[in-house]
């Protein structure tokens, strides 16, 4: 697989796993600006999808649960998907 890691802690990175392309910005910034250009690409609901549900995966580890059910919605949106749904069904 390709590891895209973003963390405003630069210590975080590669931490746990080696990654690909290391990023040390603020998640919610970073993730707003990688999903409009990924929506500026054409049809891609697949990826749009995966990357909607890693930023509900980001922000319920912050403890949002809002924001997290908010990203899984919108990700259920661009695909449907069992474990995301029983993600948001979790929420």
């Amino acid at each position: 697989g390709f590891i895209v890691h973003i963390d405003i802690d630069p210590s975080e990175i590669n931490k746990n796993k080696l990654v690909h392309v290391p990023i040390v910005a603020d998640v919610k910034q970073s993730l707003a600006q990688l999903n409009q250009a990924v929506l500026m690409t054409g049809n891609n609901a697949p990826l749009r999808a995966r990357i909607l549900e890693c930023a509900g995966d980001a922000w319920l580890g912050k403890g949002n649960r809002e924001k997290a059910r908010e990203s899984y919605r919108k990700a259920l949106e661009n695909g449907n998907n069992a474990d995301l749904q029983q993600k948001l069904n979790g929420l």
